[in-house]
């Protein structure tokens, strides 16, 4: 059983992966009580986000809609397309390690956000190492 430092840990781990394997800054776990459902971590297509893939692998695993009882770990705050999908599949909280402004100016992102307060229990834990994994792409990207 993983705690939630493990989990946080691993989403950084699966972003950094990602990027070390010419892939996207980003990664998305799906736990409950402290077993991973479901992980993402999308390597080259921007349109497939980490979320998504991870929200209907944990959806198809459970064989439910809703993930009650789940916590789902981003490495960045979602996007709006993102966190309307979370929100519609209801889990416990949505855990992200950075915040838009702290990794957009090395990954930016055009799409509008939306809040989602009251509507969607969401957790920010800052973890430097999270926008460090987007630092090391835009670095990649600009100096292949």
């Amino acid at each position: 059983m993983l705690d939630d430092a493990m989990l946080v840990r691993r989403t950084i781990a699966l972003a950094h992966r990602s990027v070390v394997q010419g892939g996207r800054p980003f990664s998305c776990v799906v736990a409950r009580d402290g077993v991973v459902v479901a992980e993402s971590s999308p390597q080259t297509e921007a349109e497939l986000h980490a979320e998504v893939q991870a929200v209907h692998a944990a959806r198809a695993r459970l064989g439910r809609s809703k993930l009650s009882g789940c916590q789902i770990y981003a490495i960045a705050q979602p996007c709006t397309p993102c966190l309307t999908l979370c929100h519609e599949a209801r889990p416990d909280v949505v855990v992200y390690l950075a915040l838009r402004e702290e990794y957009d100016p090395y990954y930016p992102c055009e799409i509008p956000q939306k809040d989602f307060t009251g509507r969607l229990p969401q957790t920010y834990l800052q973890e430097p190492d999270a926008v460090d994994v987007c630092r090391l792409w835009a670095a990649n990207r600009h100096h292949p």
